[in-house]
Order: C-alpha cells, then sequence, then structure tokens
C-alpha cells in the first residue's frame, strides 16, 4: 500500500512522537491505523485492538524520521507500507 506524507502531516506532526509524527499521521489517513514510528520500525494498531503489528520501515523513511526528529526541513514523500490493502480501514465492531 503506497503511503502518502503531504506538506499538511509535516506541519501538523510531532517531534520525536512516535503516535504524532507526519509518518504516523499519514497512515491514519491512509488506513484508519494507529502508528507509533520509531526510527527504524513501527508498530500498527487498528482501532479498539491494543496488539500491534511490528512493520520494519523503508530506509527512505528512516531517513525521514531522523532527518524530522533532528528539526532538518523535509520534504513530502511517499513509501510503500507492506500492509495487505484488506487491513487498512478496518471495521470497528460498535456492537460491545
Amino acid at each position: 500500500m503506497r503511503i502518502t506524507v503531504t506538506e499538511e502531516h509535516i506541519r501538523k506532526g510531532e517531534r520525536c512522537l512516535p503516535r504524532h509524527c507526519p509518518i504516523a499521521l499519514a497512515i491514519k489517513d491512509a488506513t484508519g491505523m494507529e502508528a507509533s514510528v520509531g526510527p527504524i520500525d513501527m508498530d500498527l494498531y487498528k482501532p479498539n485492538d491494543n496488539r500491534g503489528t511490528n512493520v520494519e520501515l523503508p530506509r527512505e523513511a528512516c531517513r525521514f524520521v531522523d532527518a524530522f526528529d533532528r528539526n532538518v526541513k523535509v520534504k513530502p514523500f511517499s513509501f510503500d507500507l507492506p500492509l495487505d490493502e484488506s487491513a487498512a480501514h478496518p471495521q470497528v465492531d460498535e456492537s460491545h
């Protein structure tokens, strides 16, 4: 699945806060999933599910996280997230 980090994600992102970095915001917009992004990998969470799935970040995303957290100017970019399309926009069971 292709994830695009936009200028808006960069503007709204917060440095050194894994759930609020621009990549996490872009993943939430694209998939509906929460992300906790680290320097080399991230955990993805479906709504109402505390069990995260660990995913390695592509090299360009690692470079972006490093630069963003060091307050270096970054630009919008896209990367491929190794995520099955069926996992994106998971349905929330509100019957509970």
